[in-house]
């Protein structure tokens, strides 16, 4: 019986001091933790402070877990802030109609310089400097030798004419507005045209056109009817090889007049108008220069 009664005497006393045998019967105490766990609970639950009387409050814990993690420097990179690309603008996309501003063609509906630069005197456009747009090629007749510039057909576009020397014909192209000439008309001629005017020998307003025949010694008169129909009239003796000839009003009328230089035999052969198409020539005074000289007004 003693023995029974130390046995039950021990374990209460090791049940008073909290010791455990690790049975999850009876009491035990608490278990210590991780400074890591405790450190989190700090964090995420609010502290707990008990009084002397028993009473426990509740505060804020001032004390937060840091957690240091390894870093690795950013590499430094430059940045740039994009423009923003306005169409039309060289290397940006083309306006409507596939056009760009001034100096750019659209390829590929993007806006890029053009290949060919202006036409200036060394190729660079300077301040005051007059330059031309890259120049476009006219066919108009072979031994194209002088070139003359009307209204023909009266639609407010300018329109082209040019003698050629080789085929004894004056072909001219109507103009559009734009820059561009719809397809030529060929006239037939005196021999070896050198020269053209567009005077208005019967005062229609509508100018008419005129060739100095180099070979034929002559003029070739074409008539404007007024809608761009030139119909051809007899042609009138000039002076030896008639080179140039130029409209002009030389006296009180109000009908052109024509005044031709001859080459070979030094003369002027001068042909007042008399209102309806026809020429009337008066003699042809000596041109100053060297003989054979005159060649141009």
């Amino acid at each position: 019986m003693a023995f029974w009664t130390r046995y039950l005497l021990a374990l209460a006393a090791v049940a008073a001091c909290g010791g455990g045998d690790g049975d999850d019967t009876g009491t035990t105490g608490s278990m210590p933790t991780s400074t890591m766990t405790m450190a989190t609970a700090a964090t995420m639950n609010p502290g707990t402070t008990t009084t002397g009387d028993g009473e426990s409050t509740t505060g804020t814990t001032t004390g937060e877990a840091t957690t240091i993690e390894p870093t690795t420097a950013a590499p430094v990179t430059s940045s740039t802030t994009a423009m923003a690309c306005v169409d039309g603008e060289a290397d940006c996309p083309c306006l409507p109609l596939a056009t760009c501003f001034p100096g750019l063609e659209c390829i590929e509906n993007v806006c890029v310089g053009m290949e060919t630069p202006a036409m200036c005197g060394d190729g660079q456009a300077m301040p005051g400097e007059v330059c031309f747009k890259p120049f476009t090629a006219l066919g108009m007749g072979s031994g194209p030798i002088s070139v003359a510039v009307a209204d023909f057909n009266k639609d407010g576009n300018d329109d082209v004419a040019c003698a050629n020397n080789m085929t004894n014909n004056v072909t001219v192209r109507t103009g559009k507005g734009d820059g561009t000439f719809n397809a030529l008309s060929a006239l037939g001629v005196g021999m070896g045209p050198y020269a053209a005017a567009t005077p208005d020998l019967n005062d229609d307003g509508a100018p008419d056109l005129v060739t100095a025949n180099i070979t034929g010694n002559d003029l070739s008169v074409y008539l404007n009817s007024g809608g761009g129909m030139l119909t051809a009239q007899p042609a009138v003796p000039a002076g030896a090889q008639a080179r140039h000839v130029v409209a002009a009003k030389l006296n009180a009328d109000d009908f052109d007049d024509l005044v031709v230089a001859n080459y070979m035999d030094n003369t002027l052969t001068v042909l007042l108008g008399d209102g309806v198409g026809f020429l009337r020539p008066r003699a042809s005074p000596s041109a100053p220069g060297r003989p054979g000289s005159p060649s141009a007004i």
